[in-house]
């Protein structure tokens, strides 16, 4: 199997058609080549792909997720005494 393998790679010739040279292997071609058990998920995983957010989607996402961020912080700055950070504020300014 390995040497048609090679043969057919290094005579570009498809693989199938050198393996029908080659009965001794006694190989069911059919179904070493059907393509339904490699593709049975395409469907699912094309579906999967269209469910993904847009750019455009991500970037409102991003967005948003920035604002509470930012609102969070101003937040505890306000509630934490003028001047100490008693280890819940870091500002590196």
């Amino acid at each position: 199997m390995q040497e048609a393998a090679q043969r057919a790679w290094d005579e570009r010739i498809a693989l199938r058609e050198r393996l029908t040279e080659r009965p001794e292997l006694d190989l069911d071609l059919d179904a070493i080549f059907d393509l339904g058990d490699a593709t049975r998920w395409a469907g699912e995983l094309v579906g999967r792909l269209d469910a993904l957010p847009t750019e455009t989607q991500l970037a409102t996402m991003y967005s948003a997720l920035w604002e509470l961020a930012s609102d969070a912080v101003n937040w505890v700055r306000r509630a934490a005494p003028q001047g100490s950070t008693h280890g819940r504020v870091w500002d590196p300014a």
